[in-house]
């Protein structure tokens, strides 16, 4: 069972950390204010690093632009991942937490592209 779960510089959350977490949490707060995107942390988390569940995420949210390639393929806008919908070399985003006493993370960087 998740009993925390801390996220940082994921969607709207610079930092963020729930703990205490029981079998059943109520998530309450106005529209816009980060409840779906706790949630979806927390499936990445439990997830087991799954990017097939964050792809299907990004594109019922319709993060996703149109490529200028011949065959205009729709491509992730994962700027909508990063806090402040910012990215650079070196940007990164932490989302963890404790689930049944062991600490488990991911942890998301945008680094250059390997030259081999």
């Amino acid at each position: 069972m998740l009993k925390t779960v801390k996220i940082e510089n994921f969607r709207g959350f610079q930092s963020f950390e729930l703990q205490q977490l029981g079998r059943v949490n109520l998530l309450v707060g106005q529209n816009n204010s980060g409840k779906t995107s706790i949630l979806e942390a927390i499936q990445l988390l439990c997830s087991r690093n799954n990017l097939t569940l964050l792809t299907e995420v990004m594109i019922n949210r319709g993060e996703y632009f149109f490529g200028n390639d011949e065959r205009g393929r729709r491509q992730l806008d994962i700027r909508h991942l990063f806090y402040g919908h910012q990215i650079q070399l070196g940007s990164t985003f932490l989302i963890g937490g404790i689930n049944d006493n062991i600490n488990d993370s991911v942890v998301a960087s945008i680094a250059m592209p390997d030259s081999r």
